[in-house]
């Protein structure tokens, strides 16, 4: 149990994340926090928030417009 001065400056710190970070960000690590049964202490939630998240490489591959300007074309036919 965190004595009566600790829970102030917690506090203080998880505000302290809300405006570095994201209020959005830092309300979703504490709720994840508190569902797993896990104290949201600014620790706990600043780890959730450096997390970094390997993002997989695109590939693209080449656009083909021929039918897109057929479709360009079949319209200037038409009769206004």
């Amino acid at each position: 149990m965190l004595g009566g001065e600790q829970k102030p400056k917690e506090y203080l710190r998880l505000l302290e994340l809300a405006a570095l970070n994201s209020e959005s960000d830092v309300e979703s690590a504490i709720r994840l926090l508190l569902t797993s049964g896990t104290r949201p202490g600014p620790e706990a939630v600043e780890s959730l928030l450096t997390r970094t998240v390997e993002v997989p490489a695109l590939t693209t591959s080449p656009v083909d417009l021929k039918t897109y300007d057929l479709l360009l074309t079949s319209r200037e036919d038409l009769p206004a």
